[in-house]
């Protein structure tokens, strides 16, 4: 574990060791459900939308990979932070230019 300082606040950063872990689940959230892709070092296993509950979450895990070590990863999926990226490009272009009327 490392901690980052930047001004006043200070961050606990947990470094992923991939070898430590036996699956991955990379999840996408948004406001109603969770998208999670499940794999292991060489295949992927299981992809699924949950209701957005972490208890549900965790309860799939623990019913379908008990006694295996699990990492999550964050807005891992192809959507997440590129999406709300492309959302505001799309709408600066629509509001771009303000006034089209020639002078």
């Amino acid at each position: 574990m490392t901690i980052q300082t930047q001004g006043s606040v200070q961050t606990q950063v947990l470094e992923l060791v991939p070898r430590e872990y036996e699956v991955f689940g990379g999840l996408e959230v948004d406001h109603h459900s969770i998208s999670v892709t499940f794999a292991d070092h060489g295949r992927l296993m299981k992809s699924l939308r949950l209701p957005y509950s972490a208890p549900q979450l965790l309860n799939y895990v623990r019913k379908h990979f008990p006694q295996r070590r699990v990492a999550f990863v964050y807005e891992a999926g192809p959507t997440g932070l590129e999406e709300m990226r492309l959302r505001r490009e799309r709408a600066a272009l629509r509001t771009y230019p303000k006034n089209t009327s020639a002078t």
